[in-house]
C-alpha cells in the first residue's frame, strides 16, 4: 500500500448511488486520499465553490440533471477548479459520444462502468499523484484467503483483491458495507411490493453495488429483476444470495456480521 501523504489529495465524488460512492470513499481514503462526496449537481457546486479540489468524479447521471452539463459548468464557472482534473463516469448509451462530449466540455475523460477501481487508482494516480504511481507488488495481493480451496465462492475473488490491493482490514470494511446497504436495499423491496417503479430502482441500485465487489450472483438476479420485475419469491431468492456472501465473508474473514453491521 503507498505510504501517508503530508498533503493529502481532497477528492470530489458526485452522484451514483450511496454504496458506489462509500465503496470509493472507503479504498481511496486507505490510500491516503481525502474524500468529499455530493449526492446532487446542486450539492456538488456548493462543494465546489468552498473546497479546493485536486480531482472531481462525477456521475453521468444526477438526480437533479446531467453529469456532462455539471462538469462542463464546474470547467467554466469555477475558477479554484482551473486546470483540476474532471472525469465523468457512467452507463452511457453510446460511450463514443459520452466521450466525444468530455472532451469538447473540456473534462479529462469518460469512465465507463462497470467501474473498475483498479484502472479508476490509475487514472488518480496518473493525473494527480506527483513523483509517478507505486511500483506495483509482484504477484497476487495477499488477502486472508488465498490459498484455500473455495469452491464456487459467491464473491469475485479477483475483483475484490483488485479493490483490496492485499489490505485484510479493507477487506472486512468492503464486506460489512455492502452487506448492511444490500440488506437495506432488500428490506425497502419488501416495503415496495407494489410500486414497480421503486423496485426497478432498488434493482439496478443493488445490481450495481453487488458489481463493485464482485457478489455477481446477487448482480445477475438483481439484474432480471430489474428487467423483468420482481414478487416475494424473486425477493427471497435475492435475500438468499445475499447470505450466501454474508457467510462468505463471515468464515473468511470474521466480517459482516449482523450485530456489527454498519453503513
Amino acid at each position: 500500500m503507498p505510504k501517508p501523504q503530508d498533503d493529502p489529495k481532497t477528492l470530489l465524488i458526485v452522484g451514483d448511488p450511496a454504496l458506489s460512492r462509500s465503496l470509493m470513499q472507503l479504498v481511496l481514503n486507505k490510500l491516503h486520499y481525502a474524500v468529499c462526496c455530493a449526492s446532487t449537481a446542486a450539492e456538488a457546486r456548493r462543494a465546489a465553490r468552498r473546497t479546493p479540489f485536486a480531482l472531481v468524479l462525477v456521475a453521468l447521471n444526477l438526480p437533479d440533471g446531467s453529469g456532462l452539463e455539471l462538469g462542463g459548468w464546474l470547467r467554466r464557472e469555477v475558477r479554484a477548479l482551473d486546470g483540476v482534473p474532471i472525469l465523468v463516469f457512467g452507463d452511457a448509451w453510446d460511450e463514443a459520444r459520452a466521450r466525444d462530449a468530455c472532451k469538447e466540455a473540456g473534462l479529462q475523460g469518460y469512465l465507463a462502468k462497470p467501474l473498475s477501481i483498479g484502472r479508476l487508482l490509475g487514472t488518480i494516480r496518473e493525473l494527480i499523484q506527483q513523483g509517478g504511481s507505486a511500483e506495483p507488488a509482484d504477484g497476487e495481493p495477499p488477502l486472508p484467503f488465498r490459498g484455500r480451496e473455495l469452491m464456487d465462492p459467491p464473491i469475485d475473488l479477483d475483483r475484490l483483491a483488485e479493490i483490496a490491493d492485499g489490505d485484510r482490514q479493507l477487506v472486512t470494511e468492503i464486506g460489512s458495507l455492502y452487506l448492511a446497504t444490500a440488506g437495506r436495499y432488500l428490506e425497502d423491496m419488501r416495503r415496495a411490493m407494489d410500486d414497480d417503479a421503486e423496485l426497478e430502482r432498488l434493482a439496478h441500485a443493488l445490481k450495481g453495488a453487488s458489481r463493485n465487489v464482485g457478489a455477481e450472483r446477487v448482480a445477475e438476479l438483481a439484474e432480471a429483476a430489474e428487467t423483468r420485475g420482481i414478487d416475494e419469491a424473486g425477493v427471497e431468492l435475492l435475500e438468499q444470495a445475499v447470505e450466501e456472501v454474508r457467510h462468505f465473508f463471515e468464515e473468511t474473514l470474521g466480517a459482516g456480521r449482523r450485530d456489527g453491521d454498519s453503513a
